[in-house]
């Protein structure tokens, strides 16, 4: 199962710029966007920085694939491994694709989600 989302916004990198006060290429800025606790989000209530984190732990053992393009910048990661890139030519916005194995039949539950009395 393959679903993607497209924002045609500023992009990884003009978000990560202007609100961090950073530099990043686009590439990078991926990269940046993928460790944990890393947002842009200033204040509220709901902490961010998670989302694309538990995606890619999900993908990982799922044996799915994740890719990110944002302008220039590629990023992919499958069968445990990221790939990172420059592409020539540009997109004005970013994309998220998500492959999601669908012949695995494991179930996955977040950590917070598992109830020790509720073993069987």
């Amino acid at each position: 199962l393959d679903f993607s989302i497209v924002d045609l916004g500023i992009g990884f990198h003009g978000n990560i710029n202007k609100n961090m006060n950073l530099h990043l290429s686009p590439k990078d800025a991926i990269v940046w966007a993928m460790v944990e606790n890393q947002t842009t989000k200033k204040g509220g209530t709901v902490p961010g920085g998670l989302g694309l984190k538990l995606i890619k732990e999900f993908i990982e053992k799922n044996n799915g694939k994740m890719q990110i393009v944002t302008y220039n910048g590629y990023w992919e990661f499958s069968n445990g491994r990221t790939t990172i890139n420059t592409f020539s030519n540009k997109f004005p916005g970013t994309i998220v694709n998500i492959e999601i194995n669908t012949a695995d039949s494991s179930y996955y539950f977040l950590e917070s989600e598992i109830n020790p009395d509720d073993i069987f």
